[in-house]
C-alpha cells in the first residue's frame, strides 16, 4: 500500500465518505471490500483507483468516489486532524450561512408561497 497522503477537498462526495457507515475489508495489497449502510458490497483498488460501484462506471468527471475517498480515510491515507479542521470549517460556513439566511425579511412568491432570499425581489401580489 501507498504510503502517499491524499487530502480530498471536502465537497459532498467527502463529507458522505467520512461520515457513511461502511465496512472497510482489505481483501489484498491496496484492494478492499466495502460494504455500504444499504448493504451494498464494492470492490476498491486504490493502485488504479477504481471502484466497481455505479458511479464509477458512469461518470468520467469524478477523480475519485465516495468509496475510494472512505478507503483512503481507513487506510491513513488522508490527513483526518486536516480533514476533520475542514469539516468543522465548512459546518460553520454553512451555519452562518443559515443564520444569515434566517435573519433575512421572508417573501410570498406569485404562487403564495413563503420562501427567503439572498437577494430582494419585489413579488407582485396574485390575486
Amino acid at each position: 500500500m501507498s504510503s502517499e497522503s491524499v487530502q480530498p477537498e471536502v465537497e459532498p462526495r467527502t463529507l458522505r465518505a467520512a461520515t457513511g457507515y461502511m465496512t472497510i475489508i482489505e481483501e489484498a495489497r491496496s484492494l478492499f471490500s466495502v460494504t455500504t449502510e444499504s448493504g451494498s458490497e464494492y470492490t476498491c483498488d486504490l493502485r488504479e483507483p477504481a471502484c466497481t460501484c455505479p458511479d464509477f462506471d458512469y461518470r468520467d468527471d469524478v477523480e475519485e468516489y465516495k468509496h475510494i475517498r472512505r478507503v483512503r480515510i481507513e487506510v491513513g491515507q488522508v490527513d483526518t486532524g486536516a480533514l476533520e479542521n475542514r469539516l468543522t470549517e465548512t459546518a460553520d460556513d454553512l451555519d452562518a450561512n443559515a443564520f444569515s439566511l434566517s435573519a433575512r425579511p421572508s417573501r410570498a412568491s406569485p404562487s403564495g408561497k413563503t420562501f427567503t432570499s439572498r437577494r430582494s425581489v419585489p413579488w407582485a401580489t396574485v390575486q
